[in-house]
């Protein structure tokens, strides 16, 4: 986690490179996985020279991502349950998985664990009546992208709150790569955990289950 920080740190504080690739420090894997979770943000510039990413920027997932790493409160925060006690246990799963995980197959599923949560959770907000398909195809049970572009159409409509709507939809897709990935490692099976639990909590939130009482 020490290298994410450093990363997420200089980018706090504009300190990056504005051109990272494979002679930059921090490495471009970094980056680039920074990315792929929705925690940074830049143009993408690679080559068959290899990647490379210009103006690399932190997001506001990213800057949470931060605070909970500074805080030292990623997998404890003070409250993590929501209304859907199936969404819950599948968290804690997941986390337990993480903790026990030790090569590639393992990593997979934690990435596929991440998916079923993913999936549960758009199950649980789903309403046909409310959310209408943006494609205007049904989604099917375990259609879980489909039921969130619906749902984050309506809940979340309008400019200001893209940058949910990208994080929202990157978690799902993040999550279905891993439990493809047969190189999985510890560090993507770490963020795909932290990109699943953050859309989680954005759609706790949204749904109003996180207000004071």
């Amino acid at each position: 986690m020490k290298d994410y920080i450093k990363v997420l740190e200089l980018a706090a504080q504009n300190a990056l490179p504005s051109q990272v690739d494979k002679h930059s420090d921090p490495e471009v894997t970094l980056v680039r996985e920074l990315i792929e979770a929705g925690y940074l943000w830049a143009i993408d510039a690679t080559t068959f020279d290899g990647e490379a990413y210009l103006n690399p920027r932190i997001t506001l997932p990213g800057r949470e991502y931060l605070a909970n790493l500074r805080s030292k409160t990623i997998y404890s925060p003070p409250d993590t349950s929501t209304a859907w006690p199936r969404v819950d246990r599948a968290i804690g799963e997941i986390r337990r998985r993480l903790a026990d995980a030790q090569n590639e197959e393992q990593f997979q599923a934690v990435g596929l664990l991440c998916r079923e949560a993913l999936i549960s959770l758009a199950q649980a907000v789903h309403d046909p009546s409310r959310y209408p398909p943006t494609d205007g195809k049904i989604p099917s049970s375990s259609d879980a992208k489909r039921m969130f572009d619906a749902y984050i159409a309506i809940e979340l409509s309008g400019s200001s709150h893209e940058a949910a709507r990208r994080h929202a939809k990157a978690a799902y897709d993040l999550a279905n790569d891993l439990q493809h990935r047969r190189t999985a490692n510890y560090r993507q099976a770490s963020l795909c955990v932290e990109a699943t639990n953050s859309v989680v909590s954005v759609i706790a939130i949204v749904s109003g289950h996180r207000d004071p009482p």
